[in-house]
């Protein structure tokens, strides 16, 4: 029974395996472009034409808007994002990959419910889970209120970098 129809089935998807997954590639591909590459082309585009009189932007072609981020307001607006995003992208990479990996190491069942426990929060609003966070950082709120009970007090988090980086990682 190892004949030949196992031998053809194997010989049919070793040739067509790689023409078959390069085309597979295509919409992703074309999803990437049309949604990421062009509008990010054309915001960059947009940063080395002139400010038009009603907020667009029309030629000529300067540096202007480039030379400008070398000011000091703007200098440091954009280390505080960078550093801002970066630190985000440290605390989800720093919470995520263990919880990946003790979700891995689960029994399927367990995989479930984890999975469905960590995806489940993303199905609400958007602005529930924002005011949420501001319950959560505000003075009387729960973090306040349980660093009150051991004798930490309550500390201003609310509207800081760090209710920042944290609605970010979670975001």
């Amino acid at each position: 029974m190892t004949s030949s129809a196992q031998r053809g089935a194997h010989r049919s998807s070793n040739s067509d395996g790689p023409l078959l997954r390069a085309l597979t590639t295509i919409p992703a591909l074309g999803y990437l472009l049309i949604f990421m590459a062009i509008p990010l082309m054309l915001v960059i585009s947009y940063a080395f034409l002139t400010s038009g009189r009603f907020g667009g932007v029309r030629l000529p072609v300067t540096f202007e808007s480039i030379a400008r981020l070398t000011q000091p307001l703007y200098r440091d607006v954009l280390f505080t994002s960078v550093l801002t995003a970066g630190a985000a992208t440290l605390l989800a990479f720093a919470l995520g990959f263990p919880a990946a990996l003790v979700i891995t190491r689960l029994s399927p069942t367990w995989q479930t419910v984890a999975l469905i426990a960590v995806v489940l929060p993303f199905w609400t609003n958007f602005l529930i889970r924002t005011y949420a966070w501001i319950v959560l950082l505000n003075r009387e709120g729960l973090i306040n209120h349980g660093l009150s009970n051991v004798g930490w007090g309550p500390i201003d988090i609310l509207y800081t970098r760090t209710a920042v980086v944290l609605g970010l990682s979670y975001a």
